[in-house]
Order: C-alpha cells, then structure tokens, then sequence
C-alpha cells in the first residue's frame, strides 16, 4: 500500500508538472502550429511494418533521439523509459524482465524468458556489451508471450532493437565526444557513404572509458585496500552493408564485436542486512564475518573483481520478392566467451580462489514467407534453426577444499527447430481477427565433471561424471480480436501462450534439464489517438499464469557459493499498464506511464530459501519451505508498481534553439530473494535525468548537450544474487557532450 501511495504520489507530480511547467510556453499554446500532432512511429512487431497504433499488442516503441532526450546510452537503462521492463545485472550478464516475468539465476545455458532480438536476430544469452549501439534507429518493447512470430524463450516479452541502414544517396557523418565526472571519456562515431547507387555502407563506434571508480577498497589489511571500485571500459564496433542488385532483391550484411573490462556490475557490495553473516573458512586464516564495507560504493573485498568480456559475430539477411509474396532469410552466428580469475572474500583472508572461463556460441536460420501490403488478409509462414553451446569451467581453490581444488565442467548444447504461421483476417471494415500457431522442439545434451585436484597436481574424480540428452516439444498459439470504433481508437482481446525452453544447471552439471517454463496470457487492450493527434492514450490489463516457473536459488559446491534454478510447479501475475503522451503546446511534450503487476506462486511445495539465523553466528542456513500462495520478487519477479514520467520542451530564442529534457522513473520495493519471506528488501526509490541541448539554429551541424544522470544521488541497486550481494547503481554523473555531423 505504501508504494502505491507513493506512486499515486510521483504520478500526480508529473501531471501537475506537466500542466503548470514552463508558463511562457503555455502562454503560446493559442499559437500552436495548425496540424501539429505527435509523430507516428512505425514498428514491424508483426513482421510487417505497421502504425504503432496499430498493432494489437502492448508494444512501446522509442525512436533514437528519444532514448538520448531520456539519458539513455545502454540498452540496460531503457527501464528508465519503460516501467515494465526491470533489468537485473550479475558480471557481465544482463537478465531483462517485462511485466515480473525473469528467467531464473543468471547460469551459462540459461536462456532469458524476455528475449532480447538486434536486427531481428535472437542473442539466446545477452551480455552487456552488446549494450552500448550509437547506430539505434529505434527500439521496440513488445510484452507478453510471442510465441509465434518471436516463438524463442519470449514467454515474458522481447526486446528488439533495429539499427539505421546506410545511405544509399549521401555521405553521413556523425560524430560525438563527451567528459564526465569520474574522469569519463566517450567518443561515438556513425560514418555511411554509397559505393555506387545499389550498394552502401556503414560504421559505428562507441568507445568509453571510465578512469575512477565510484568507490573504494575498504579493506585494510587486503591487497586491493585503497583501489578504486566500480569502473568501466568498453569498445563496440557494428558494420552494416546493404545492396540492392535488382529492384526486388536486397541484401544485408551485418558484423560487430565488443569487448569491455568492467566492475560496476560485479556483485560486489554486502547488503546491510547480512552483515554479521558467517563465510567460508578463508585460506591460511578463521571463517570471516562480514563487517562494516564502508560507504554504499565501497566494498571490503581481499582483491579487486573485474568482468573480462569480448565476442563478435554478424548476420546476412536476404529480402527476395516473388511474385506476390516476399521471401526472407536470416543467418546468423554468435560467438561470446569471457573469463576472469581472482581471489575472493571479505576481509583480509582470502575465503576462495577461482578462475572462470564461459563458453557461448549460436548459430541461427530463420526462413519467411509472408503477403505483401495490400493483400486480402496479411500472413505470414515460417521456419526456425537454432544450435547453442553453453557452459563454463569453474576452477575453485581456497576455503575448505584448501590445498588441493576443484575442477568443474558443464557444458549443454541445444539443437532447437521451429515451424509458425500468423495470419490476420480482416472479418469487418474495422475487425480484424488474428490467429497464429508455433510448433518447437529441443534436443537438449549436456555433459558436466567434477575432479580433485590434488596439492601435488593429481586429478581425482569428485563424482562420476555426467553425460544425458533429453527431448522436448511444446506448440504454442495465439488468437486476437481488434476491432477500431474509429480510426484513432481502438480495442483488442487476446489470448496467447508462451514456451521457454528446457536448461541444464551447468555449475555443476551433474542431473537432468529442468522442465521448460510455459505461460498462458489473457490480455485486453485500448490504444487511441486523441485531439487530433496531440494525445496518444494506451490502456493494457492482464494476467498470465505459468507452469514449472524456472527460478532461482542458492547452492554451495564445497563451501563454494554458486547460483542454480529449479522449477516452481505454478505461479500467476496478473497487473496492468497504462501510458499517455500529449503534445501539450506546440514544443512541449509530456509522457507518463504506470505499470502494476501482484505475482504469486500458486503451488512451490520445498521451496529452498536462503534466511539468516537469528542468532550468532548468523550463518546462511537453505531451509526448505512451502511458499505457496506467497508473493514472489527479487530477481525473478521484481516490484510491484513502477511508473515514468518526461517533460520535453523545444524552443528558439535570439541565442539560438533550445531542447530542455527531464524525466523521472519510480521504482516500488520489493523482497531480494525469491520469496518475501527473506528479511532484505530493496527500498523504493525515483531516478532522475535532464538534459540541456543547445544548437545555433534547426539546420546547424554542431550541437552542445548538457546532461545529467540520478541529480538526486539516489542509491539503488543495478543487480543483485540473494542473499549476499548486490551491484549499486550507477551514483550522480553529469557531463557534457560535442557533436557535429555533416
């Protein structure tokens, strides 16, 4: 009751905000442009390009130069724009969750259940330095079950991110440095030109260097006490070529890699509330308690976490007309594998030593058939390959396997095939019914050892070594109804279902794949375009029942925490959305969205839930409990209430033209672990970002931006494992950015 009472609170803000800011500009809303309206955007969420308010599907859409307005520069930070979206880091791993739907721990082989697509191409494990694009065009936010056009694992929703395509006509180049405190550094680079007048290309680069970390080293008598903690570096690179060599065929190639060395998403803060906790007994020393860390951004670690991250990969995608029909083909192939290594714990005794190397790799094809604009009824046909290979090596010394170690291997490979169709029929002048239908299966295979090593160097088995392979199939649907009772207001209902697919817990992979997670989603909606255009009002209920939700929960190997998942037999979400944006006069423009959801396991019989014992010494006991018909949170369903609001205000003076931004995002509390029952929650809390923008006229080619990120030096949390530790979220930075282009 009390976040709702504060959301109810920051919305009314917003509004009033929204109503009462900038007096001069509403003293010229009498001289507002005649036919000044919102801009459309076109989306393609049906594998064909439509009118966002068009589509009947909850689907939120934000062009380039509004991600930049909003303070956006990562695609980790677009749940600053969208209230349904949560996103929950862990190293370098990102696990995007929409409408509290998550996908379990963050394990390698453990695929998101809110799928993450660029150029229409599926990343079955999304890492963040795939993040960082400066060549957007848009993003689209569909949420809900895909599960036939976007059949893969999209059991919560997808998030697709579609970048520009050179210019076949004229030379473009666009080209930004920045600074900002924490001695940051950023240069962005987007460069096209034609080769001749059927082929073009494109580069963009995206280079970022943060020198100071946000917080320190506490620890003493540590090797790292006193270093920096919490820094970033990152380099991306993403080419794309397109060639028209007849009036019906296009061909687009597509190549990227990235590679970054980051600690603002280790998890390597110690939550309040389990300071006192009783670790691992450390090498050469006693067990270790954890203590005071110092201030939110410091940490009491024995050495200094880094994530180590690169990979690249490309695509090929082929547009063919014939006759009355398209024909699409997709290639596609991934490669991303990381490793780092390191002493850990707290304190000034090392409690574990590890070396971590991940494997990733995708190969993907996806074949289209579908109608073109104009026929009787729109429709689309299809098939879908994908091959994954997954897992780690985990090399663990230290604490109680002291002198000798632990050598761990898993590895799952998945051969995944897929047939869909969708059509929509146009029943009445303004009804149209939809009906789609996706066909999966899974050949799952996975192998996992686990081997002693010896302080002398001899390997001994430490369980028999794992080898199975299992099948899965799974045929999802989806029927929708849409009618418009005019052409700017209209209403849908539709049922759909949703399929995420089976996963083997790979640290250790010793057992059998968990089942795969399925949802059921019933859904109405209303979207509509008001006052000629100047409002646009979006009404979303629904609710989703899931089978054998997939999880997250804390294991030891050894003395050694690891994250694993397992299956809940059956939970419900339930919730709604609702956003507006209105051209309030002309050059200034408000949004506002709100997005509540109450989730609930309905039946996890021995349930294993981490809780501190409430006398010394306070250890992390896993104790098995019925969490039936308790609400679930932490990183498998999130907040219950989340809300954003924005004021864009442009305007020209005798100094030149002016574009001023701010915007707020409100995040509800919720429990850190998989059940409310944990003691640690995570506090309410409202970012906030502005930006000044500032170009000598429209038609300039330079431009000055000042920005600003979290003016209130809020302190949340960017990702967090249950029940130790957490990564803070990014504090206050401002800066300023240059940027020119011809």
């Amino acid at each position: 009751m009390k976040s709702l009472k504060r959301c109810l609170w920051f919305c009314s803000v917003s509004l009033a905000a929204a109503g009462t800011s900038l007096p001069a500009a509403a003293q010229q809303a009498t001289n507002t442009e005649p036919g000044a309206r919102l801009e459309e955007i076109i989306v393609t969420a049906q594998k064909r390009e439509q009118k966002l308010q068009d589509v009947p599907i909850a689907v939120s859409a934000f062009k380039a130069e509004t991600l930049e307005n909003k303070g956006i520069t990562r695609l980790d930070d677009l749940d600053q724009a969208d209230p349904s979206l949560v996103f929950n880091s862990n190293g370098g791993a990102q696990r995007p969750m929409i409408r509290g739907i998550a996908s379990g721990g963050i394990v390698p082989g453990n695929e998101g259940s809110a799928s993450v697509y660029i150029d229409e191409v599926y990343y079955a494990h999304f890492i963040g330095i795939f993040m960082d694009i400066n060549n957007i065009d848009r993003v689209e936010v569909l949420k809900g079950p895909q599960g036939t056009l976007f059949g893969r694992n999209s059991v919560a929703g997808l998030i697709h991110v579609i970048t520009r395509d050179p210019d076949l006509k004229n030379t473009i180049v666009d080209a930004t440095v920045g600074y900002a405190n924490y001695e940051t550094l950023t240069a962005k680079l987007y460069a096209s030109t034609p080769i001749n007048d059927r082929i073009a290309v494109d580069f963009a680069l995206s280079e970022y260097s943060q020198q100071n970390g946000w917080g320190r080293n506490v620890c003493q008598l540590c090797p790292a006490f006193g270093s920096d903690i919490y820094q970033d570096q990152h380099t991306n690179y993403r080419s794309k070529l397109v060639a028209i060599p007849t009036d019906t065929t296009k061909i687009t190639a597509i190549a990227y890699y990235a590679n970054e060395v980051d600690s603002t998403r280790t998890l390597s803060g110690q939550f309040p509330g389990v300071q006192g906790y009783v670790v691992t007994p450390a090498i050469n020393g006693p067990p270790q308690v954890i203590g005071h860390m110092g201030g939110f951004y410091d940490t009491d670690l024995f050495s200094r976490p880094n994530s180590l991250q690169q990979g690249g990969g490309g695509s090929l995608k082929l547009d063919q007309q014939i006759a009355a029909v398209d024909l699409v083909s997709i290639s596609a192939y991934r490669n991303t594998p990381a490793s780092s290594s390191g002493v850990g714990g707290f304190g000034p005794y090392p409690t574990s030593q590890v070396a971590i190397r991940t494997i990733d790799q995708q190969f993907s094809e996806e074949l289209q058939l579908k109608s073109r604009s104009g026929s009787s009824f729109d429709w689309v046909i299809g098939s879908y390959y994908l091959y994954t290979r997954a897992g780690a090596n985990y090399l663990l010394g230290g604490g109680s396997l002291a002198p000798n170690s632990l050598d761990l291997i898993g590895i799952q490979k998945d051969n995944s095939r897929s047939a869909f169709g969708q059509a929509t029929f146009h029943v009445l002048e303004r009804t149209d019914l939809t009906a789609g239908m996706r066909y999966t299966t899974d050949n799952l295979s996975g192998a996992g050892t686990e081997t002693f090593i010896t302080g002398t160097g001899a390997q001994v088995p430490a369980a028999p070594a794992f080898n199975g392979t299992k099948d899965f199939s799974k045929g999802t649907y989806k029927i929708a109804l849409d009618h418009k009772f005019t052409p700017d207001v209209m209403a849908y209902a539709s049922y759909s279902t949703g399929y995420k697919a089976a996963a083997f817990n790979t640290i250790p992979l010793n057992r059998f794949p968990l089942n795969p997670e399925t949802t059921k989603n019933y859904e109405v909606g209303l979207k509509s375009t008001l006052f000629d255009g100047r409002m646009i009002f979006d009404l979303a209920v629904f609710s989703v029942e899931t089978s054998d939700l997939q999880v997250s929960a804390l294991t030891t190997v050894n003395g050694v925490p690891v994250t694993r998942n397992e299956n809940a037999a059956a939970a419900r979400n339930r919730g709604f959305e609702v956003s507006t944006t209105m051209l309030v006069t002309d050059g200034l423009t408000a949004n506002l969205a709100i997005t509540y959801y109450d989730s609930k396991f309905l039946d996890y019989r021995n349930a294993v839930v981490d809780l501190k014992s409430p006398v010394y010494p306070y250890a992390v006991t896993s104790t098995p409990l019925d969490l039936s018909g308790t609400r679930y949170g932490g990183p498998d369903g999130g907040p219950e209430l989340r809300a954003t609001a924005g004021l864009t205000y442009d305007f020209r003076s005798s100094l030149g033209q002016f574009s001023l931004n701010a915007n707020a995002a409100y995040t509800g509390s919720y429990p850190v672990s998989v059940s409310a029952l944990n003691d640690t929650t995570i506090s309410a809390y409202t970012l906030v970002n502005a930006s000044v923008t500032y170009k000598r006229h429209a038609d300039s080619r330079w431009m000055v931006r000042l920005w600003g990120k979290n003016l209130t030096n809020t302190h949340y949390y960017a990702g967090f494992d249950a029940p130790l530790g957490y990564a803070p979220g990014a504090p206050l930075a401002y800066g300023v950015e240059f940027n020119v282009k011809n």
